[in-house]
């Protein structure tokens, strides 16, 4: 199937990308497992990659093991990337602690149907506080397959963040060309309007998340085309993955939508 290489996802010069899944791996198991492999092999069935389930589960089967097996050595931060030409020799590597710690597991498939993967500890962070927002300069395009699925091809979402860090804030909200509300650049976004919880519809161009398709299990939890005014009057604002689960966020000061096609302050 035809890929849009205009897509501005794309880096310059970059022709070939992977397909990304980041789970949350505790005490040796991988939550929602069978969601996220389903969800990759949507996404390569889209591209035309190969993809093996049997593969993905021993590539996943490999890495929990190598956190399992360093449960009782000394610390370390990270285990190396692991990749298929891994599988067949021996690394030397120093020890790891993995303990009751939560593991950000990545892996990634290539083209040709070949896995690689990596876990390091997850960045837990404190929740104590809503996680400070900003909107974003970068425009989603609701009609770009790259939006829909989680490629290595990411660009206008690390364009975001990284501008959203510079502002002081942690995360930022994308809008479409149409000036509707899409996602944040790692975790989706549901809008709390007296004691209902509304999220963008994936045609509006966003990552259909695996913390996302289980919060629209729950009653009183919808999808809805939402716009800078239900940014603005919302209730509450919630960022969800599987990776971190949900955490309640707040507009970085000065930079509440005004509904007017820019940002009070």
């Amino acid at each position: 199937m035809s890929v849009p290489f205009d897509s501005p996802q794309r880096p310059p010069g970059a022709e070939r990308f992977r397909l990304i899944e980041t789970m949350c791996a505790e005490a040796g198991r991988v939550a929602y497992r069978e969601r996220h492999l389903a969800r990759l092999g949507r996404s390569a069935r889209r591209f035309g990659f190969a993809f093996s389930k049997e593969k993905a589960q021993a590539e996943l089967q490999r890495v929990t093991a190598r956190l399992q097996e360093r449960r009782q050595e000394g610390p370390r931060r990270s285990l190396p990337p692991s990749t298929d030409d891994d599988n067949r020799r021996q690394r030397k590597s120093p020890p790891s602690t993995v303990h009751d710690l939560r593991f950000k597991v990545r892996l990634t498939l290539g083209p040709g149907g070949d896995f690689a993967s990596e876990a390091a500890p997850l960045d837990e962070q404190k929740k104590q506080e809503p996680l400070r927002l900003t909107l974003a300069e970068e425009r989603a395009d609701s009609t770009d397959p790259f939006f829909r699925h989680k490629t290595t091809w990411r660009r206008v979402y690390r364009r975001a963040f990284e501008r959203a860090r510079k502002r002081g804030a942690g995360e930022a909200v994308l809008l479409n060309e149409r000036g509707e509300v899409t996602e944040a650049t790692r975790a989706n976004l549901f809008v709390e309007k007296k004691g209902v919880f509304y999220t963008p519809p994936v045609r509006c161009g966003l990552l259909p998340g695996i913390g996302r398709a289980v919060w629209l299990e729950r009653e009183h939890v919808r999808e809805y085309v939402l716009n800078r005014e239900d940014l603005r009057d919302a209730d509450a604002l919630w960022l969800v993955s599987a990776l971190r689960g949900a955490r309640q966020a707040a507009w970085a000061a000065g930079t509440t939508p005004s509904g007017k096609g820019k940002q009070s302050g």
